[in-house]
């Protein structure tokens, strides 16, 4: 099966939870605040991917209860690839927490008629989508802390291009959670082009049939000899597909990252990677060979990371 994918990170359900803990009233407990919010990144063959989300739930560490924050708007059926870090949904916004330790976030998706959830493919067909997850419930497993009068961000990045295929012999898109999660107060960036000198002389680049797809940039864990996503190591870290820019001719790309040691490679058949992996992709290296991983720490911004 073909991977869905393209310019700009599919499902980055990219959630954002905003989470700032202050001191409480009387009874001298502490609470915090949530706000939730949701972007992310374009597929090949699909122009709209359209989810609702009906609640957002999460569960303090211990035997407690989980707990629904208010939404601010329920259910809420967002276009994941109109949603971007910088245009995000907001989901919850200043719902008031406890201080303390988080086991859980969870998202409840409604995918009960086509209504609900479902894509507009290129040709402009609607077709069904199914979330595959039991009992239609997204849960974020990745622990985190509010801590009274201290404000936390995290971001919930559901990169689709990992997790969105479509049905063998049905007429059906699958959805399944592929996460990655940042603190929006840790992490930083990464940015830069394919220029559009290396699109039309790079023999693997110029020889692509549509030029428009397939640029993605890979970012892998230290340093490492670049590999296509097959399920053995090395993995990348995430994918981000590069946005072509009418005005120089380049494709641009940015990509979220945890503070870390990165190496970054450039392919052009990015769009030919499949749920049987191992497709010997032709990777770039960066134009500036003297660095070998880029080392990305809390609110840094590297920039000019060009092949």
């Amino acid at each position: 099966m073909k991977r869905a994918r393209t310019l700009k990170s599919l499902l980055p359900l990219i959630a954002t939870l905003a989470l700032a803990a202050c001191s409480g009233g009387g009874n001298g407990s502490s609470t915090g605040t949530v706000s939730i919010s949701l972007m992310d990144r374009p597929v090949d063959d699909v122009t709209a991917l359209f989810v609702t989300i009906v609640g957002v739930n999460i569960k303090s560490r211990g035997d407690g209860p989980a707990e629904s924050l208010p939404m601010t708007e329920s259910p809420m059926t967002v276009d994941l690839l109109s949603l971007t870090a910088e245009n995000a949904a907001l989901l919850v916004d200043g719902a008031v927490v406890d201080a303390g330790e988080y086991a859980w976030i969870e998202f409840e998706i409604d995918d009960s008629d086509i209504s609900k959830a479902y894509a507009i493919t290129t040709s402009g067909g609607m077709v069904p989508m199914q979330i595959d997850v039991p009992s239609d419930k997204i849960r974020l497993v990745s622990g985190f802390n509010v801590a009274a009068n201290q404000a936390v961000q995290i971001l919930f990045d559901w990169e689709v291009n990992k997790g969105l295929t479509h049905s063998v012999g049905r007429d059906l898109y699958i959805l399944k959670p592929a996460f990655r999660v940042l603190r929006v107060d840790e992490f930083g960036s990464i940015s830069g082009r394919l220029t559009g000198t290396t699109a039309t002389s790079d023999p693997v680049c110029s020889a692509v049939t549509d030029p428009m797809v397939g640029k993605v940039a890979y970012f892998f864990d230290g340093p490492v000899v670049p590999d296509d996503v097959d399920g053995n190591a090395p993995e990348p870290v995430t994918t981000v597909d590069a946005v072509f820019d009418a005005t120089t001719g380049d494709y641009l790309y940015r990509a979220l990252l945890l503070p870390g040691d990165y190496t970054v490679a450039f392919t052009c058949l990015g769009d030919t990677e499949t749920e049987a992996g191992d497709e010997d992709l032709a990777f770039l290296l960066p134009l500036d060979d003297t660095v070998d991983v880029y080392t990305v720490t809390a609110d840094s911004a590297i920039e000019n990371v060009d092949f």
